[in-house]
């Protein structure tokens, strides 16, 4: 199956972004790796389960050179970038305005 330009592009810019996200939690997880943050659900949620959910994206946008995937496929990983990016986004407020210390052990 030939791969569309756009289709291409799309997985290049969805594999950019990841890593970088991916690169932003561990720096967070090496000053504060027990942390625990509220995520977009309202849940408590551990700094290292959003890293896990990161990373799996990540992992499925390494695709061989040549490999065919079509635009669902690049579409649901746009779609779980998004729900990684909107939690880290929460965890970032939420460090901005600062923890209680009860939450940052």
């Amino acid at each position: 199956m030939e791969q569309g330009f756009e289709t291409m592009w799309r997985m290049a810019k969805l594999a950019g972004g990841i890593d970088t996200t991916v690169r932003l939690i561990e720096t967070v997880i090496e000053t504060a790796p027990t942390l625990k943050f509220r995520n977009t659900a309202g849940k408590d949620m551990p700094i290292r389960d959003l890293a896990g959910l990161a990373r799996s994206v990540q992992a499925a946008t390494s695709v061989p050179q040549g490999a065919s995937f079509d635009q669902r496929d690049v579409q649901f990983l746009e779609d779980k970038f998004v729900a990684v990016q909107a939690d880290m986004n929460a965890l970032l407020a939420q460090l901005a305005r600062g923890f209680p210390a009860s939450e940052q052990r």
